[in-house]
């Protein structure tokens, strides 16, 4: 869709039945007819989920005791302004690290203040794609290595997003230890013999517990039409639902200029 020279593409994941939220026990997605046509004369449906499944912002109060929660968040000045979408799919792999360094090499014009989308590309994997795998998708998309947040809290960015399960790398999250085989190969690729060499358990969720203080929020499970605007720079919105609540689903747009 245009808009007196401006082109508009969804950044959101399609969510279906059964669709899964970030693995560590939340609730997957449920969508089941309630209330039929035949007996009611409308269809109508009932959906149950964890804020953390599909396209979804975290909020403060996910990690901050006193944190803010979503609708504390104004559109204006915050959810919606400049921005920039960073392609690293060429710089990253498997279980790898990105930082200031790998957002730069991307060519991408990155300015203080912007709201920054990163492009891992393991949005292929996402559930619901041709190329749908869980684990790649949760446990192997390259993550922020440790100076990150700091750099980030340099930048001033307003917040930020990554088309994967989460901003942290995903072995600096409750995830480190669930798979075994996973671990391994993290630690085979590395170099090191534990996960906890380079994540120890103090440094977890690190772009949560770090930048969330700073109210420096992010979406995850970016995906729809991001991959067609990459190092792009656009105005960029979050819509999440308007809930008194850590996290909330949110469908993310972005306007590039024709």
């Amino acid at each position: 869709m245009v808009f007196d020279g401006w082109k508009m593409y969804d950044l959101t994941m399609t969510l279906g039945h059964d669709y899964p939220a970030f693995p560590i026990g939340l609730q997957d997605v449920r969508i089941v007819r309630d209330v039929r046509r035949a007996r009611y004369t409308a269809n109508a449906d009932k959906i149950e989920m964890s804020c953390h499944a599909g396209t979804h912002l975290d909020g403060p109060l996910h990690f901050e005791p006193r944190g803010k929660t979503i609708d504390q968040f104004p559109l204006a000045g915050k959810l919606v302004g400049e921005g920039v979408i960073v392609d690293i799919s060429k710089q990253c792999g498997d279980y790898d690290f990105y930082g200031e360094k790998e957002i730069m090499a991307s060519g991408a014009d990155v300015r203080p203040g912007d709201i920054l989308f990163i492009h891992t590309g393991y949005r292929r994997h996402a559930p619901g794609t041709p190329k749908e795998d869980d684990i790649k998708y949760f446990y192997k998309h390259p993550g922020p290595k440790m100076d990150f947040a700091k750099w980030c809290k340099k930048m001033k960015f307003k917040y930020l997003g990554i088309d994967g399960g989460s901003q942290d790398h995903p072995l600096n999250t409750g995830l480190q230890g669930k798979i075994p085989f996973v671990d391994e190969e993290f630690c085979k690729k590395h170099g090191v013999d534990s996960v906890a060499d380079i994540f120890p358990r103090k440094t977890w969720q690190l772009m949560h517990s770090e930048l969330f203080k700073h109210e420096i929020i992010h979406v995850e499970n970016l995906g729809g039409d991001l991959h067609k605007i990459l190092n792009k720079r656009a105005i960029i919105g979050t819509f999440p639902l308007k809930l008194i609540a850590e996290s909330a689903p949110c469908r993310v747009a972005a306007w590039v200029k024709t």
